[in-house]
């Protein structure tokens, strides 16, 4: 009886666990997706007014634009 109790409380440890990094997963997704929604915003509003034929020029450029601006508040 008592090697039983004993596994039982090892497997419910490692349940535990496993639900604990499963959820850490699941909100560090859930954290990358939101900052690329708030990139993609960002995008859209620096390009709405864009003419079709400067798109990709000007979408590239903003685009680099955005991340070298992340990158300098990331880095000081």
């Amino acid at each position: 009886m008592i090697t039983f109790v004993k596994n039982w409380i090892k497997l419910k440890r490692l349940k535990f666990r496993l639900m604990m990094a499963f959820c850490q997963k699941a909100a560090d997704f859930l954290d990358e997706k939101e900052d690329m929604i708030a990139l993609a915003a960002r995008l859209y509003l620096a390009l709405k007014d864009t003419p079709t034929e400067e798109l990709q020029e000007k979408l590239i450029s903003q685009l680099a634009f955005l991340v070298h601006e992340e990158a300098v508040k990331e880095h000081g």
